[in-house]
């Protein structure tokens, strides 16, 4: 089970990398395609990937709102996803 959320992980961020870490919000329309061909190239290859992307959100989102948000905000995880 750890495994295929590790490679699910894995195959996510290689895939969205591109819009992640390289897009700039200086780019116009053209530069946006040319980051986004990557993309698409990873969504040919694995047409389950935005899937695979939202299912780690659900599996991720506990520990994210556990490590990352303040102290004072309280927050209902089992009510966000709901």
């Amino acid at each position: 089970m750890e495994t295929t959320r590790i490679t699910c992980l894995h195959t996510s961020c290689l895939g969205f990398a591109p819009l992640i870490f390289d897009l700039q919000p200086s780019f116009g329309f053209d530069e946006l395609m040319r980051t986004c061909e990557p993309v698409w190239s990873a969504l040919d290859a694995d047409p389950t990937l935005p899937k695979k992307l939202v299912g780690l959100g659900i599996v991720l989102l506990p520990l994210i709102l556990t490590l990352w948000r303040p102290s004072c905000v309280k927050l209902d995880p089992a009510r966000i996803m709901a």
